[in-house]
């Protein structure tokens, strides 16, 4: 595949030199324009359609999903960022998860070039897609239009200082399990209350005895606000 690839007849293509598994719902054709919807994978993970039995949304809208692939190769997987939580580095987390941001935001601008697409980007994701999450929301609003992290944070070294004035500010709303020893459910309610103080829309909804995994009630919350994030794309944005 070269830099920037559609999708083959398997789903994979390859855009801003990452490679992706796009996934078309709702019956659509992939060359409709359809809302794009950003699944960040976690650290040795890797993009695949079991996915969808956590993060999904109803089956009767239409949408683009994309399914990125992180770039180093990490177990069994990939990582966007080399190196593990329990061990961070506050100012190397910072950096990769800035520069694994910018690169997914080629990516979204790439994409919308190379893709038929609706509206703003949906984007959520989990442990390392959800700082992600975070991160592309807060650098680049006037690209999204709703993001959903789960598990995820980031470093006081990304958080804002200000409301940033780029465009709307995108709605968030983060799941997160009270008993997570591997991203602590402490350092998101930090974040949130601290962007909650700059006037950011962010709901942080905390699962009680639930460590660093997606449950089948946080599942069911992922659905019902991706579908509505994608709904309101739909309404918002005309067909062609």
């Amino acid at each position: 595949m070269g830099p920037d690839t559609p999708p083959d007849a398997s789903g994979w293509g390859v855009a801003a030199g990452l490679k992706y598994l796009e996934i078309v719902r709702g019956g659509a054709s992939a060359d409709d324009k359809l809302p794009l919807v950003i699944v960040i994978h976690g650290l040795g993970d890797r993009p695949h359609r079991d996915w969808l039995y956590a993060i999904d949304l109803d089956p009767k809208l239409k949408a683009r999903m994309i399914l990125p692939q992180a770039p180093t190769p990490y177990g069994q997987g990939f990582a966007w960022f080399p190196f593990r939580f329990q061990d961070r580095n506050d100012d190397a987390l910072a950096g990769g998860i800035r520069e694994a941001a910018a690169r997914l935001a080629q990516m979204i601008d790439t994409l919308q070039a190379q893709r038929p697409t609706r509206g703003r980007t949906v984007v959520t994701g989990f442990s390392q897609g959800g700082m992600l999450s975070y991160a592309l929301a807060l650098t680049e609003p006037q690209k999204i239009q709703f993001a959903l992290p789960i598990s995820g944070e980031l470093p006081v070294q990304l958080w804002p200082k200000a409301r940033s004035k780029r465009g709307s500010v995108p709605r968030m709303i983060a799941l997160h399990g009270a008993a997570d020893t591997v991203v602590s459910f402490e350092a998101d309610e930090q974040l949130a209350t601290h962007l909650r103080g700059l006037g950011y829309p962010l709901e942080l909804v905390r699962y009680e005895g639930v460590g660093h995994r997606i449950t089948e009630e946080m599942s069911a919350r992922v659905k019902r606000e991706l579908s509505a994030a994608v709904a309101t794309v739909l309404s918002a944005t005309p067909m062609h």
